[in-house]
């Protein structure tokens, strides 16, 4: 199915699903999308390949839209799809990173430890995010 979404807003994935990336620019956990247009020369195939993301079964992921995104997306069912109005991603999450990266900026002699605690918290995501910034 090919899914619209407007600029600003999160589309949530659960796996087992395959995106690809049409038209648009998209972030999950950071890493930035878009359609690697290629030569005129370029294969369904090769474009298909760097423009797929697949999202393993018993995973969510955000897809937040930069741009007004199409997407073509197989997945078992519709209700592996959940639209939101905003970034998934909290304020708080942007602070951390953005704090992260400055420290890393100013101070390259010494390597930076982080410390992620907590049950069920999200450590993963949040690692995951600023691993991809």
């Amino acid at each position: 199915m090919k899914k619209n979404i407007e600029k600003g807003n999160t589309l949530i994935v659960k796996g087992p699903s395959r995106i690809t990336l049409l038209e648009g620019e998209l972030e999950v956990f950071g890493k930035i999308l878009h359609p690697e247009k290629g030569s005129s020369t370029q294969s369904a195939e090769n474009f298909e390949a760097q423009n797929t993301l697949i999202i393993p079964s018993a995973h969510c992921y955000p897809l937040y839209a930069r741009e007004n995104s199409q997407l073509e997306i197989y997945t078992n069912n519709e209700e592996n799809l959940k639209l939101i109005k905003e970034n998934s991603i909290s304020d708080k999450w942007i602070e951390i990173k953005d704090e992260i990266l400055r420290d890393l900026k100013n101070d390259k002699e010494s390597p930076l430890k982080i410390m992620v605690l907590g049950m069920s918290s999200g450590k993963t995501t949040l690692i995951k995010y600023l691993a991809n910034n």
